[in-house]
């Protein structure tokens, strides 16, 4: 079974395989204690002896988790009374099963004589609470052992003055969800604090509404009309050479800690990484017993409107009172992604570090804080929207709670004396300001402005006339980023036709050295919209988005003045001259869309795609 979960796995499984094996086992040495209890109470009713009882028991458990699992994953849509009666139904088929074959051991009594002895109660319940016990500790030792860096005094001759560069990625992350850039006061106080030292970009536009295009543009500093990198089955090409794989050349220690399971090796993300740890509990979610209980939970209804691919699993928390939690199958908390950085890429003191640390919590479903033990989600229903933006922006705060103890672990470390700090989303979330949910729909703002933030000591000394405090209004790109980093390194990305520029100039207050141009748009998957392609192209205030079907018919062309209307509610019907110049860069957007793609997708990528809301 171990092997199995292995197969094509990520790494970080094989470095996590012994709490596995542990939570496997621990898993199952509960069934057999309940096992136990079932054989026990049929042998207080004098039905049947103890040890005719047991292996009936064991049988009735194995015949549950399989009808339970099947029912759940044919009839989790269906109404309740046909869920209940599949649960009811699966029940009474493994209690009667369980029953028979009780009966059958109980008629042959040299059968119960033989296995008397190995099947006494005392016994059976010792050995499970004994396996239960044992496994629990292994998991929470393997688990636990968090080694934090001893914190060196001043750098090493080998780092030769360079900065620390941290590259901190939220994913779903609403520009106006942080209070530095408009957001709710008080909901992202250490966002707000590197704001109030660094600089913040009031207009920052991400090329694409969903994760994986934006981060590949992100990393190789050039937006999906380069890179090609358009939908699920893409990867970033070798021929991309991405900043990791440019600071690596410059001695950089490379490290990715990454909470979305999309975010792959497979797709090329890990080009130029040393380390690249990416996590979610698919596995131990495979686990039988682990698929039974939620399958179990999702038939009674219990879920409430959590989808059938997030999964919750049983699990023991030693830190988290009452210590017995569920966590999602693709759903990593944001602090075990501080914890995973502390164990396995604690950075090296002889050698400057570039960290890319990926957090996910403001993606759906947006849950409680602190967690429940049942993760549930409200209906998405225009009734529940402002329920489910305060619930989104709960997960925020969570999120920038995570950051600081980041930033503190990392300041503890020695690793922020002269460090550049950039905060960044991959995209934004909707909430029907257009009619949808989520994200991945449409190119209006609410899925394409994120936020931007640069700071640290590392950047107020590198760059001439740089103010703490300040705010950048002219409008900057996603992929600005990795070429700002590299020049602050050393390491400078060289200029791609539709690639990011440097934003040196605007941090040392030389606007006219950044001059504005037209910043590119694009939403083409057919996973995520099969009949519908979407392109943008904004500048200056101006927006044109077109929307036509994968074979060139056009459905709608749609202007915007975004300082009048930056809701984008009132298309213009007068259009200024200087649209026409924004149309033409759509057209030839269209004419070279060509697309670099990988394999396939996995029946695994599939079931992650859906996890995560982007397929049904």
């Amino acid at each position: 079974m171990s092997l199995r979960l292995l197969q094509g796995a990520d790494p970080s499984v094989a470095r996590r395989l012994l709490p596995l094996l542990g939570y496997g086992a621990c898993l199952g040495g509960a069934v057999l204690l309940l096992a136990a209890l079932a054989a026990s109470i049929g042998a207080a009713a004098r039905r049947v002896p103890f040890a005719a009882g047991m292996p009936g028991a064991a049988a009735g458990f194995v015949l549950y988790v399989a009808l339970v699992k099947t029912a759940g994953g044919l009839l989790w849509r269906s109404g309740g009374a046909v869920r209940w009666g599949a649960l009811l139904g699966s029940a009474a088929v493994s209690v009667l099963c369980a029953w028979l074959i009780s009966r059958w051991f109980a008629a042959r009594p040299h059968l119960v004589e033989r296995h008397r002895r190995v099947f006494a109660p005392g016994r059976v319940a010792a050995l499970s609470l004994a396996g239960m016990a044992a496994a629990a500790g292994i998991g929470f030792f393997a688990t636990s052992s968090i080694t934090e860096p001893a914190a060196p005094g001043a750098a090493s001759a080998g780092r030769q003055g360079r900065p620390d560069i941290i590259l901190v990625l939220v994913d779903t992350l609403r520009a106006d969800s942080v209070s530095a850039l408009g957001g709710p006061a008080g909901s992202t106080p250490n966002v707000d604090a590197l704001a109030g030292s660094g600089v913040r970009f009031l207009h920052a536009v991400s090329p694409s509404p969903w994760t994986l295009p934006s981060v590949a543009s992100l990393l190789s500093a050039s937006d999906p009309r380069s890179n090609g990198f358009g939908d699920f089955s893409s990867a970033i090409p070798e021929s991309v050479t991405t900043l990791p794989e440019r600071l690596g050349a410059a001695g950089y220690q490379c490290v990715a800690i990454v909470g979305n399971p999309l975010v792959s090796i497979e797709r090329g993300f890990s080009q130029g990484f040393e380390l690249f740890d990416v996590h979610n509990y698919s596995p131990e979610s495979r686990l039988l017993f682990a698929s039974a209980f939620s399958e179990t939970l999702r038939l009674t209804g219990a879920l409430g409107h959590l989808d059938r691919g997030k999964n919750p699993i049983p699990w023991f928390d030693p830190s988290r009172p009452p210590f017995l939690d569920t966590r999602l199958s693709f759903y990593v908390h944001d602090e075990v992604l501080n914890d995973r950085l502390f164990r396995y890429g604690a950075p090296d003191p002889e050698r400057p570090l570039f960290l890319y640390m990926h957090y996910i919590a403001p993606h759906s479903p947006y849950l409680d804080h602190p967690y429940r033990l049942l993760k549930t989600m409200p209906v998405k229903a225009p009734e529940n929207r402002d329920l489910m933006i305060g619930l989104y922006r709960a997960e925020v705060h969570y999120m920038d709670s995570v950051l600081g103890d980041l930033l503190a672990r990392l300041r503890d470390a020695g690793r922020l004396d002269d460090a550049v700090i950039a905060f960044v989303a991959d995209h934004g979330e909707e909430f029907l300001e257009h009619g949808r949910w989520e994200h991945g729909h449409n190119l209006f703002e609410e899925s394409i402005h994120v936020p931007v933030v640069l700071s640290g000591d590392g950047l107020a000394r590198r760059v001439p006339g740089f103010r703490p405090g300040s705010a950048v209004e002219r409008s900057i790109e996603l992929t600005d980023v990795a070429p700002t980093l590299a020049a602050l390194a050393g390491a400078p990305i060289p200029p791609a036709r539709d690639g990011g520029r440097d934003l040196l100039p605007l941090l040392g207050g030389a606007a006219e050295a950044y001059p504005s141009r037209p910043i590119y748009s694009e939403l083409v998957s057919r996973y995520l919209n099969e009949k519908d392609d979407y392109r943008a192209v904004q500048q200056d205030g101006l927006k044109l988005i077109r929307h036509r079907r994968p074979e060139g018919e056009l459905i709608s062309e749609e202007a915007y003045d975004l300082r009048g209307d930056p809701s984008e509610k009132t298309p213009l019907t007068d259009w200024p001259e200087a649209l026409r110049s924004l149309r033409a860069v759509l057209e030839d957007a269209e004419k070279a869309a060509i697309r670099h793609t990988g394999e396939g997708l996995s029946d695994e990528e599939l079931r992650k795609m859906r996890a995560l809301g982007y397929v049904q």
